[in-house]
């Protein structure tokens, strides 16, 4: 796109981390749902004879769809808490201190791998999670401290560095973890309106841009449009009872619910390149108070001749005042001027 302006240029970037936050998760969703759905077709028998690959994409499908319909509540409001829960958790603090756990948590790995070398890779760092990071006492077993009746085969230097860092972990890092998270929690906390009305124009504006995908033609054109696109889809609904063509009847369904979309979204006076269908600009003008300089726009519900009103009285009263104070001084000034002509006299 040859934009000039460069906010379109942005917005149209492959690079834009508005449409990589929006794209990404879709494809990567979408790429799930056809290899589970390529698998599913091929082998037709019962889900508990799954194979681990098809149970795999499964569950990640579940996995997304399920994180994805509770990260949609943030758009509404009894899901607001979700910013402050995930932006204290992508922030810079919580960041650094989880990157620094995990780089002490792997130097232990390496030194549990070192000292029992004999025992298999994922059965050590298995019991190094769960025996560090969880405090499991099963966990701390594996690690040379079991107390029970293989306590004399527990191995002293596997001890000794258990005993460091299970201290380590249950006694400084996760305080630390838990102390950093609430900190980054109570700062975002007073940003939660910011962050909702942002996402709420970011899902506005991505599916806006994702659906219109056919230009205006004119209103018979979107008509027939939204009459086809609407006739396919239940065509598609119908076909399977009469024809064995499960893929192709998907694609014909999936193109006629974008049309769909398409359609609706479609209008005279909007254009994604900045000029609407008529050739007329547009312009979207923002106002705000001269001296709301935090960008505080909530005025509690006054309008602008209101606010001039009380200006003016404002300043009306600090005009009656000065003169007042003006007055009771020249009046002073005169009883003392009498007072000296009396005594000269």
């Amino acid at each position: 796109m040859n934009h000039t302006n460069p906010q379109m240029q942005r917005m149209w970037s492959l690079r834009s981390s508005i449409l990589a936050g929006w794209c990404i998760p879709t494809l990567l969703l979408a790429a799930i749902q056809l290899t589970f759905s390529y698998s599913t077709y091929s082998r037709e028998h019962e889900l508990t004879s799954f194979e681990e690959e098809e149970l795999l994409f499964l569950s990640l499908n579940v996995l997304f769809r399920s994180w994805t319909i509770i990260y949609m509540c943030r758009l509404h409001a009894s899901g607001v808490p979700i910013h402050a829960i995930s932006n204290s958790l992508v922030g810079g603090a919580t960041r650094q201190i989880m990157i620094i756990t995990m780089m002490i948590f792997a130097s232990f790995c390496f030194a549990f791998l070192i000292i029992d070398s004999n025992k298999q890779s994922g059965w050590v760092l298995t019991s190094a999670y769960r025996g560090l990071l969880f405090g499991s006492g099963m966990g701390l077993d594996n690690l040379g401290l079991d107390v029970g009746p293989a306590f004399d085969d527990n191995d002293p230097i596997m001890t000794e560095v258990s005993v460091i860092g299970s201290s380590f972990f249950c006694v400084i890092v996760m305080n630390l973890i838990i102390a950093v998270y609430s900190s980054e929690y109570n700062r975002v906390q007073g940003d939660i309106p910011h962050h909702f009305l942002h996402s709420r124009t970011i899902y506005c504006l991505m599916y806006f841009l994702s659906g219109h995908t056919l230009p205006w033609k004119g209103q018979r054109v979107n008509r027939c449009l939204m009459v086809g696109a609407a006739a396919t889809c239940s065509l598609c609904i119908v076909a399977p009872m009469y024809f064995a063509a499960p893929f192709l009847t998907a694609l014909v369904l999936a193109f006629g619910e974008v049309a769909i979309v398409a359609s609706l979204l479609q209008c005279d006076w909007f254009s994604m390149e900045g000029v609407a269908y008529s050739k007329e600009e547009h312009f979207l003008w923002i106002c705000y108070r001269s001296d709301d300089s935090a960008g505080n726009l909530d005025d509690g519900g006054m309008t602008a001749e209101s606010i001039l009103k009380d200006k003016v009285l404002d300043f009306r009263n600090h005009a009656e005042n000065c003169w007042t104070g003006l007055q009771s001084k020249t009046t002073s000034v005169g009883l003392k001027l009498d007072q000296l002509f009396e005594l000269l006299h």
